[in-house]
């Protein structure tokens, strides 16, 4: 399967935060995420799929448990399953592309 730019389908997620599932299968998932403009606040969530995070564009300041890494385009964090994790948005327009696996249910 072949998804090109111009059909991929965004889900506005909350105010600030667009989602679009790329393509998936019951091994794995790929997410491309938009963020419209910079956050202060930071909730944490966990689920039990593994992720692997790649910053596509802008900063970031992820949080992994107690730890902080600040992040920008190129960088990339793994996130074990069931690992508290988050991030504060530092640049509007910022872009990340989440993969998962095996796939998330909740995402469909």
């Amino acid at each position: 399967m072949v998804i090109y730019k111009n059909e991929v389908q965004f889900k506005r997620i909350d105010s600030n935060t667009q989602r679009a599932v790329l393509t998936y299968s019951e091994q794995v998932m790929s997410v491309l995420v938009k963020f419209d403009d910079v956050t202060e606040t930071v909730k944490l969530h966990h689920h039990p799929e593994e992720q692997v995070t790649y910053v596509l564009s802008g900063r970031f300041k992820f949080f992994i448990g107690e730890e902080e890494y600040e992040v920008g385009q190129g960088d990339v964090l793994r996130f074990e399953p069931n690992q508290p994790h988050g991030c504060i948005v530092l640049e509007p327009g910022s872009e990340l592309l989440d993969t998962f696996t095996p796939y998330r249910k909740d995402f469909l």
